[in-house]
């Protein structure tokens, strides 16, 4: 028996349809966004989910230079992957703000590879996905803010895990106990300012706090000298 010379050529344009097929099926029905570019950056084409993320359709971005839509202020660390990614063959990351339809701005993440020529190793495209992160980003700035805040209090903040090591040590806690924060993260919090004269009541109180108490008042503390002073101490879990 013996095959047909076109047979082989016919082959691979379905394997290539089916592959591109699977491709646009994935793309329409995925809750990120993935689009192409031209190496330039201009959209050539966006999935569907860029209706829900962004509140454009597909056709209100292709042929718009993906520069018309990121926030002034992150355009140099996007300038910079976007002149990574063209250089090196790998897998690129940035976080920033874009443009949504209705004026305001969301925060994405985006990640980026190229589709290069076998032969020149030339960028034909660049392919991204894209997903919405804002509410991580307004987390992560809470965060920052409350430590913020921390640094400011007059008084020692410290935060510890189940067994007691520092997770958090504030300045002000460097200033009373002299421990710097670098020297008392990680460490047990009884060996850097329980006094030899109340590890007794430490014990008492870390089981309080443990089942769900709140614990308040004097307390003897040490500092690194080995010094101790009276101090009003709060100890509370938080969940």
């Amino acid at each position: 028996m013996t095959e047909e010379p076109g047979l082989p050529k016919t082959r691979r344009r379905e394997e290539l349809r089916e592959g591109e097929e699977l491709y646009r099926l994935l793309a329409e029905h995925s809750t990120d966004m993935i689009s192409k570019h031209t190496p330039e950056g201009v959209y050539t084409y966006a999935s569907p989910a860029c209706r829900s993320l962004l509140g454009y359709d597909p056709e209100d971005l292709v042929g718009h230079d993906a520069y018309e839509f990121f926030h002034p202020d992150d355009l140099d660390a996007i300038q910079e992957t976007h002149s990574s990614i063209l250089e090196r063959p790998d897998t690129y990351a940035v976080c920033y703000r874009i443009r949504c339809k209705d004026g305001s701005y969301s925060w994405f993440e985006t990640t980026s590879r190229t589709v290069r020529d076998p032969e020149t190793d030339g960028v034909l495209e660049i392919i991204a996905v894209s997903r919405d992160v804002s509410e991580r980003k307004e987390a992560e700035e809470r965060v920052l803010f409350q430590a913020h805040l921390l640094e400011q209090v007059q008084a020692a903040v410290i935060a510890t895990d189940m067994r007691g090591l520092v997770t958090h040590w504030n300045e002000h806690a460097e200033s009373l106990y002299g421990w710097s924060g670098e020297e008392a993260v990680g460490r047990n919090i009884t060996e850097l300012t329980v006094g030899p004269a109340e590890a007794g009541l430490a014990e008492e109180i870390m089981r309080r706090v443990h089942a769900g108490e709140t614990w308040e008042g004097e307390f003897e503390v040490r500092r690194k000298d080995g010094s101790t002073f009276p101090a009003y101490v709060t100890d509370s879990l938080i969940r």
